[in-house]
């Protein structure tokens, strides 16, 4: 009887109709096989003792013939782990604990996107470095530099390289809102980042229903998914980022998307390294002169660019004043209290495919964890906060991802408990719990403070100064003289700049009115000493305004008037 074409006959049995086997040679099996017992020396860790059964069942599952299928007599491993058909109560077990895991991961990608809209409408900053982007995309709209002398008035350091409101400022030309704008570029950016992890989990070799995990992970880990919709560059400094690694093999390409991710924040230059890795991996040098040639003639473009349009100050903005002081002492501590939240996703990153079958299949989004574990280490930063965790939270959405679908697949083969894995999933979203309140947003008390403080704007003659929530001076058209947030993260890092015209202006009683921190000193929180000291002499308090900012405690603010008054 002859055998239809489309059947394929292998020393295992019959593979499945049009479906065929790809062959390959002898020293690319044995390599593949040391990459599977490195990869896989963590399961004799924790007891699976069987290893070599484990690796036989996923070489088999991709179609490549081992040792066992050309000779099925060969003897079990000694001291093999006996598989057996899972109990009943385990199999009920085990789909209860799914089911738990995926309300659970339901649960948190509904209050992220909740939180988005809501984020969206609200009419002020949320977080403090929101009023800096916005005061940066009025200077834009209005056809001002945001890079010049920072001594004088209005006095302003912009951190940030000028993509992010250049981006935002055709949507505030639609939309006439600010901080929507900016939010509304926020959002979109991390959309797109969403869809290239899962379309770099499907390139890896994963179905499109795993694959779907991937940005559901992504955006709803609360630790650091709070911070994506906010009107700050992270999002769309980390979607060129992730745009350059899924575009890597095409060098010129993914140099572009690198420029763009580093003239929207600078620590994206650390990505320069895991792409570098990516094409001395492969062996690409080809690429990897590519890449750094046209990054090179871009950037350097760019930068010069910039600094001829600004005089010179483009570098000491976006460069030297952001170089802040980085304590090396409290970064296990931060770094420890995020792997935490993510300590399951990180556990099942270690299954995900770390080396290449072949050059050509090899997901270059891996290296991501490269800038991603740098930008971490930096958290220790005056002023660093969980954005420096974005890029590590993106790469852990895909490697996790990878990871867990591998790992469901050998255990439906019977090489691992499922319900180890759902027991896995379910104590994931559990270690989110502790965190969802940061999904809660601004609070519905905040809407009575916003309407006295934009009352308390309107009524005031004269000059009004804000220490923060600046936003209600430019609605109101009221003139921003200064923004001391980054000249006090300049401060704590042991630099400063002179600030004698705003001091003047204190002295001579110009504000009609203060806004000002309750701190410590109980006249400003990011005031340097010399304005508190003014402050006092000059000004007197007349109310307490109290709002709710991202920390999700209630700030208190010292609403101030002339003594003379």
């Amino acid at each position: 009887m002859a055998v239809p074409k489309e059947i394929v006959r292998t020393g295992a049995g019959l593979a499945s109709p049009g479906r065929s086997i790809r062959s390959r040679s002898p020293k690319a099996t044995a390599s593949h096989k040391r990459w599977l017992r490195r990869s896989f020396q963590w399961f004799d860790v924790c007891g699976f003792s069987g290893s070599w059964d484990l690796q036989d069942s996923i070489t088999r599952s991709e179609g490549m013939k081992t040792e066992s299928e050309s000779s099925p007599t060969r003897e079990p491993v000694a001291g093999a782990r006996e598989l057996a058909t899972a109990s009943p109560l385990e199999r009920w077990i085990g789909r209860l604990l799914w089911l738990g895991a995926a309300l659970g991961l339901g649960a948190f990608t509904g209050a992220a996107i909740v939180y988005s809209f809501r984020l969206l409408a609200y009419p002020i900053e949320w977080d403090a470095a929101e009023g800096l982007a916005r005061f940066q995309l009025d200077l834009l709209s209005r056809g001002l530099s945001a890079y010049g002398d920072p001594s004088r008035l209005p006095a302003f350091i912009a951190n940030y390289p000028p993509l992010y409101p250049m981006a935002a400022w055709p949507v505030r030309v639609l939309l006439g809102d600010g901080y929507l704008a900016l939010r509304l570029v926020s959002v979109g950016a991390t959309a797109g980042t969403a869809m290239m992890l899962a379309i770099a989990a499907r390139r890896a070799g994963v179905g499109w229903r795993w694959a779907a995990l991937a940005p559901l992970l992504f955006v709803a880990a609360p630790y650091g998914g709070w911070w994506l919709p906010l009107a700050r560059v992270d999002s769309l400094a980390l979607f060129f980022l992730v745009l350059a690694f899924l575009i890597a093999r095409r060098p010129s390409l993914a140099a572009v998307a690198f420029v763009l991710a580093a003239f929207t924040r600078q620590t994206a230059v650390l990505g320069a390294l895991g792409l570098a890795l990516f094409y001395w991996q492969q062996r690409d040098r080809r690429g990897l002169v590519i890449f750094t040639g046209v990054t090179a003639v871009l950037g350097g473009g760019a930068l010069a660019a910039m600094q001829w349009m600004t005089d010179g100050w483009f570098w000491s903005h976006a460069v030297s004043y952001n170089a802040n002081l980085v304590y090396w002492k409290d970064v296990p501590r931060y770094l420890g209290g995020y792997l935490g939240t993510m300590a399951v996703a990180v556990l099942a990153s270690v299954a995900a495919p770390t080396l290449p079958r072949s050059a050509r299949t090899h997901e270059p989004l891996a290296y991501l964890l490269v800038p991603g574990v740098l930008n971490a280490l930096l958290v220790g930063k005056v002023g660093a906060a969980v954005n420096y965790f974005l890029p590590l939270q993106a790469a852990l959405a895909f490697t996790a991802t990878v990871g867990l679908a591998r790992l469901v697949g050998v255990a439906r083969r019977g090489a691992l408990p499922t319900w180890l894995l759902a027991a896995g999933a379910f104590l994931q979203m559990m270690l989110w719990v502790p965190h969802e309140q940061r999904f809660d947003g601004p609070p519905a008390g905040n809407t009575a403070a916003i309407e006295r403080m934009e009352v308390l704007v309107a009524s005031a003659s004269g000059p009004v100064f804000l220490e923060r929530h600046i936003g209600f001076a430019l609605e109101a058209g009221r003139e921003v003289s200064y923004l001391p947030m980054p000249f006090k993260m300049l401060e704590l890092s042991g630099d400063s700049i002179d600030l004698s015209a705003f001091h003047d202006r204190i002295a001579q009683e110009q504000f009609e009115m203060m806004v000002v921190r309750r701190g410590e000193s109980g006249v400003g929180e990011f005031l340097d000493p010399e304005s508190q000291r003014l402050i006092r002499e000059h000004y007197r308090p007349e109310e307490i305004w109290t709002i709710f900012d991202a920390d999700l405690t209630a700030k208190q603010y010292n609403v101030l008037v002339r003594r003379a008054r």
